[in-house]
């Protein structure tokens, strides 16, 4: 499941990834997803890149600096490898990671920066399930029809 090109096309999903993806919502081991989180745990809602810089997340992957502050971040972050003396792409940056002339990278391309993108939701408690509601995305679940598994999302809203 991963571009190894680390071109934009790695922010989609193939159809054998998304229905690797329904596998796993399908099990049993998907129903820690439900769980209500503890209201003393909450994770702020801030982009990660907005969190670490470049050089942040490299000292993270590396030890090392990044090589490229710009677009191109976006897609694939080099860092520097000191064993070889090259820079050296890895991933992706961090999405909300600074690329350059106030933009932000954003599924893999560099964009203007409109603030926090990551949307607040309400819970709502739904069977032996709680859905997370966001204001600006649909719910990716709905009720389960008679029992207790969960319906897949459908392939529109797993493409992210």
């Amino acid at each position: 499941m991963s571009d190894l090109r680390h071109t934009e096309k790695g922010f989609r999903w193939s159809s054998c990834s998304v229905e690797q993806f329904h596998h796993f919502l399908n099990g049993d081991t998907a129903t820690c997803l439900y769980n209500l989180p503890h209201e003393d745990e909450s994770l702020p809602r801030v982009l990660p890149g907005k969190l670490l810089s470049l050089d942040a997340q490299c000292r993270k992957d590396r030890g090392t600096s990044a090589c490229f502050k710009d677009d191109r971040v976006c897609a694939q972050l080099f860092c520097f490898d000191a064993s070889s003396g090259y820079c050296v792409s890895y991933r992706p940056a961090a999405e909300g990671s600074d690329c350059g002339n106030g933009k932000i990278c954003s599924n893999g391309r560099c964009v203007y920066d409109n603030g926090n993108s990551i949307s607040d939701f309400d819970v709502h408690r739904s069977g032996e399930h709680y859905l997370f509601e966001s204001t600006q995305i649909k719910p990716v679940y709905t009720d389960p029809p008679s029992s207790t598994t969960p319906e897949p999302p459908t392939s529109s809203t797993t493409a992210r």
